[in-house]
């Protein structure tokens, strides 16, 4: 309880980010003639602004626990000239979290002596997880008669782990009031508490940013710290779904109640991933299972303002039928691609076994997945180039004076040929590195099948592939008149097959037909029947005329999953 910096060691197993089930006094949940609970109409920032904040704050600040003998006394005084009920659940939300800073805390054998109905005890018996944070925030807004509830349900609090199907001892409990005509959540404990460093030594990590590591988790029951964490004060419902689940579905305050298993299922979202804007591109769930080795999970920001990404991968050596074989490079198992606003991490798989993803937006953890891999993958190899920036244009690109003209994905297939031009725009005088990067084939090698060149204000990367397989083109820029050194500006992965088909001339009838039906498949969203069109576009070996590199593009996230027996 409290703000500021304190901490306290946690040695018992206890999750002390799960209320006391039993108070000293009984609460009553709900008082008849309340307002019934339904979806509220507005938003936390619709109703709660910046100067209802300072405003409760500032009185919070004003008020001694000493200075009153009776909850009712204390919430007048907490609630008294203030101009709406916003702002009194606010002084009474801040006062309590205030309270840590004050050392209340009574010496062993007080409360026999103390009247346990002064605020100060009660303070302190909070303190002692005798009695919740629901008690006294509940009991402090009805004595401002404000409508506040208990709400029992489940929590995803410290002991939880990401994909857990098991979470009926996640069992906790929370408040609503009912202010600016809508019940708002609030979660007391969750706000004033936090725990930092809790893990079950289940997990290794063995991938980092791109680099390879194997770095064991100890057992530790963290640490508790306290702070306000103002996140969970008002909370909209459309996130506290995620985390927090009534057993009455009506107090899930939602137009679609969750059921238990959509609970279960949904994906592991931090607050920073919600105040930040950010959404799940792929299937919105916290278990993913591999095909052909490989999974993929999408994010992408929605105020499009731009962010970069980081994830680190682990690996559970307790719960997976495998282990990890010393002799396996743990590294370049993940690559993310950029599309546009959105990126999206492919994951190849070292091993059968159970892993864990966590993605990072601006430094922030935004969300975990559990990921699990049942299938023999002794074929898999990790990609040639694991960039920072990812595969494709983005923001470095175009500060480095590049506008990409012929490839605006991450990711190209390679069909028809061994060589291929990545063509871009050049919007300032630059110079340019490029190079090619292969898993096996020599540096020195690979250096005599890339080149570029400047014509004007184009830039013509040309790429003649040695042989079939997996490869990464990197592209380095720097200014003409800089002196510093060459940073990287784009990257693109490619990946080659024998095939050299004869072209025709003309298109027949049937051949047209082909044609259309691509065109068609690529504004649908049947991805079987857009791989059957491109099929069928290759069986007959039409020209490209930029049709085949939309479907291409748009089926680029299939081939990838497919493709890693190109990697061998």
């Amino acid at each position: 309880m409290g703000c500021g910096g304190s901490t306290q060691n946690s040695q018992e197993k206890e999750d002390y980010l799960r209320e006391p089930e039993n108070d000293l006094v009984d609460l009553e949940e709900s008082i008849v003639g309340y307002p019934p609970p339904k979806p509220s109409l507005k938003g936390k920032k619709q109703i709660f602004t910046e100067q209802d904040k300072t405003t409760a704050d500032d009185k919070a600040r004003q008020i001694k626990v000493e200075d009153y003998r009776t909850l009712d006394d204390l919430a007048h005084a907490l609630t008294d000239g203030l101009i709406n009920d916003v702002q009194k659940v606010r002084t009474i939300f801040t006062w309590i979290g205030l309270q840590g800073s004050k050392k209340n805390k009574s010496k062993k054998g007080d409360n026999k002596s103390r009247d346990v109905t002064l605020p100060k005890t009660i303070v302190q018996q909070i303190t002692q997880r005798k009695r919740s944070y629901n008690y006294l925030f509940i009991s402090l807004c009805r004595a401002a008669k404000i409508p506040s509830v208990l709400i029992r349900g489940l929590g995803k609090s410290a002991s939880y782990e990401v994909g857990d199907r098991d979470v009926d001892n996640l069992n906790n409990s929370w408040t609503a009031v009912y202010v600016a005509g809508g019940w708002r959540f609030v979660f007391p404990l969750w706000a004033f508490s936090a725990v930092v460093g809790h893990s079950k030594g289940t997990w290794t990590l063995i991938e980092d940013k791109g680099k390879g590591t194997r770095e064991k988790e100890e057992e530790s029951s963290g640490q508790t710290i306290s702070h306000i964490n103002d996140y969970y004060f008002f909370t909209d419902a459309e996130e506290f779904i995620y985390t927090c689940y009534p057993y009455d579905s009506k107090w899930q305050l939602l137009t679609r109640p969750f059921s238990k298993e959509d609970f279960i299922d949904i994906a592991y979202c931090s607050q920073d991933y919600f105040e930040n804007h950010f959404k799940i591109t792929t299937p919105n769930k916290c278990l993913y299972t591999s095909a052909g080795g490989v999974c993929d999970i999408g994010i992408k920001k929605l105020d499009k303002k731009e962010s970069s990404y980081t994830y680190k991968l682990y690996f559970n050596h307790k719960e997976s039928k495998t282990t990890l074989s010393s002799e396996i490079q743990l590294e370049r198992y993940v690559a993310m691609f950029n599309e546009g606003p959105s990126v999206k991490f492919f994951v190849r798989f070292p091993c059968e076994g159970i892993y864990k993803m966590e993605i990072f937006g601006d430094h922030s953890p935004l969300c975990e997945f559990k990921l699990e891999c049942n299938e023999n993958i002794n074929f898999i190899k990790p990609f040639p180039y694991n960039p920072e920036c990812g595969f494709g244009p983005n923001s470095l690109t175009k500060k480095a004076g590049l506008r990409p003209q012929s490839h605006k994905c991450g990711f190209i297939n390679i069909r028809k040929t061994t060589n291929i031009t990545v063509i871009f725009d050049i919007k300032k005088t630059v110079f340019v590195q490029t190079s090619l990067i292969h898993n096996d084939i020599e540096q020195e090698t690979l250096n005599k099948h890339v080149t570029n060149k400047i014509k004007g204000q184009e830039l013509d990367i040309n790429v003649n592939l040695p042989q079939k397989g997996e490869y990464a083109l990197q592209i380095n820029a720097k200014d003409k008149d800089s002196d510093g050194s060459f940073k990287n500006a784009c990257n693109y992965l490619l990946t080659s097959e024998n095939i050299n088909k004869k072209r025709k001339p003309y298109e027949n009838p049937i051949e047209k037909r082909i044609r259309k039906a691509l065109q068609d498949q690529t504004c649908s969203n049947d991805v079987e029947a857009l791989q059957k069109a491109l099929d069928d576009f290759d069986k007959v070996d039409l020209d490209d005329k930029g049709d085949r590199q939309q479907a291409e593009e748009r089926l680029a996230y299939l081939t990838l999953l497919k493709g890693t027996k190109y990697t061998i």
